[in-house]
């Protein structure tokens, strides 16, 4: 059983494709204003979307893994459908997209508002959807995961912090052992 880390699916949500230059647009998908051409290409592209994000999912995630979702899972439609397909223990971290009220009974293995701390091979994680300021965060050492930028600087960057939205990760959760790879050359640099 691995442990797996993800943010920002957006699933059902056609706009974040154009907002984040996801791959999902083709050539005349857009008009001259940077606006869908229409209502039926704006959804093929979103179940396209859908589809490629649940096999990518899938092809690292199984049956028996634990997934931490930081936050902005659907864009508040058929969660629980979607939630169905995807392999994992899920925890959702609830995001700036996601309602409470809709999550809760799609299927997770636990819904969290704001913070969550938990401990993994003895290390502490502070999960949370948006980056946190400095202040904010615990003074144990810690790894501060987040989504929420879409691969944007971190408007507060710390060594022990990673951004785990798919738009950073080539649209895959990412594994505790590549977050460690992440940090371990980040920390590397910092005593060179």
């Amino acid at each position: 059983m691995d442990t797996f880390f993800t943010s920002d699916t957006h699933f059902y949500h056609g706009n974040i494709i154009k907002m984040c230059g996801r791959p999902w647009i083709r050539n005349g998908d857009l008009d001259d204003s940077g606006e869908w051409v229409s209502r039926e290409i704006k959804d093929a592209r979103t179940l396209e979307m859908n589809e490629a994000l649940i096999a990518k999912w899938n092809s690292v995630v199984g049956a028996e893994d634990t997934v931490y979702h930081l936050g902005d899972f659907s864009f508040g439609k058929n969660l629980k459908k979607i939630r169905d397909r995807l392999n994992g223990k899920i925890h959702l971290v609830l995001g700036n997209h996601d309602r409470k009220n809709t999550v809760i009974n799609a299927g997770f293995e636990s819904v969290k508002s704001g913070l969550l701390i938990t401990e993994i091979d003895g290390f502490f994680f502070v999960l949370n959807h948006r980056p946190l300021a400095l202040d904010l965060l615990p003074s144990r050492p810690h790894v501060h995961l987040h989504g929420h930028c879409h691969g944007c600087p971190s408007p507060s960057p710390r060594y022990s912090s990673v951004d785990v939205g798919v738009d950073v990760h080539n649209f895959l959760p990412i594994s505790i052992e590549e977050i460690f790879s992440i940090l371990d050359e980040r920390w590397m640099r910092c005593e060179d």
